[in-house]
């Protein structure tokens, strides 16, 4: 099979881009004509349209002291600890614990939904709408909210999302922030012992993923730039192909730290479309 077929690929003149798909339904017999199917993913005849050089406009990221202020607050977060408060009407900046379910399109949507969540009620964290629909609600109190919100590569103002979010108030929490101290640096994140020295390094690790971060975003808007100055096409079968291989690595890059793909998804409260968007947009 692979002898005639390279046979046949240049007796046709085809550059195949990667080894092709057999089928074979029979084996060969002495005397019965054989054949068999190959499919191929021609290698694309492309060119630009111009080679001058690719000018892009880039909002890149400021790593001052204010934004590292804001990943220090958003980093500090996961050591911040609850009690139980006073329940009254949920009002902006109340801290709630929750069960909550969210529908998007019709599909359930893991990243907004969860039992026991702690919310944090302010216009910046969460949807308007759905903050809306949750102030003036009290503990015990079940409510039902359906809004709309626009996609993020919407291409009109009518293209949107549709979500129904069923939330449930268990109780209101008191939330008690953790200072960083030089006892609880050394505690946490030996061999650095002092406050000074975790601030020094978390700018440091701050600044180095803005670069990277820039960088990403500016090869992004390049290489959108050159896309759009391709002239021929390229074969449907070539973005498939690419796409399982993007997903076969990011599979393996997490079998190396001891995790399934199950896992991740359950652990950062998504799901396979959502990832497929992350990984291929």
């Amino acid at each position: 099979v692979n002898a005639s077929l390279d046979e046949a690929l240049r007796r046709e003149g085809l550059d195949s881009l990667v080894t092709p798909d057999v089928c074979v339904e029979s084996f060969p017999a002495k005397g019965v004509p054989f054949a068999y199917e190959a499919r191929i993913v021609e290698r694309p005849q492309l060119s630009l349209s111009s080679i001058e050089p690719v000018e892009v406009h880039l909002n890149q990221v400021a790593a001052d002291d204010t934004y590292v202020s804001l990943r220090l607050a958003d980093y500090m977060e996961s050591f911040t600890q609850y009690e139980d408060a006073d329940s009254c009407p949920v009002k902006i900046g109340d801290c709630l614990f929750v069960d909550l379910t969210t529908l998007k399109n019709g599909v359930p949507f893991l990243r907004f939904s969860g039992k026991g969540k702690v919310l944090q009620v302010d216009y910046g964290d969460m949807p308007v709408p759905f903050v809306d629909g949750i102030l003036g609600m009290n503990v015990g109190e079940k409510r039902t909210i359906e809004y709309e919100l626009q996609r993020e590569r919407a291409i009109s103002e009518t293209d949107t999302d549709k979500y129904v979010s069923i939330v449930e108030i268990k109780k209101q929490l008191k939330e008690i922030k953790q200072d960083i101290t030089d006892e609880w640096v050394a505690k946490n994140f030996a061999p650095l012992s002092s406050a000074s020295e975790f601030l020094a390094r978390f700018k440091e690790k701050v600044i180095r993923e803005a670069e990277i971060a820039n960088f990403d975003a500016l090869s992004r808007q390049v290489n959108i730039e050159l896309e759009g100055r391709l002239v021929g096409a390229i074969p449907d079968r070539l973005y498939e192909l690419s796409a399982k291989q993007q997903m076969d690595e990011f599979e393996s890059t997490l079998k190396q730290k001891g995790k399934s793909l199950e896992e991740y998804l359950a652990d950062n409260e998504t799901n396979m479309e959502e990832l497929s968007v992350k990984l291929f947009a």
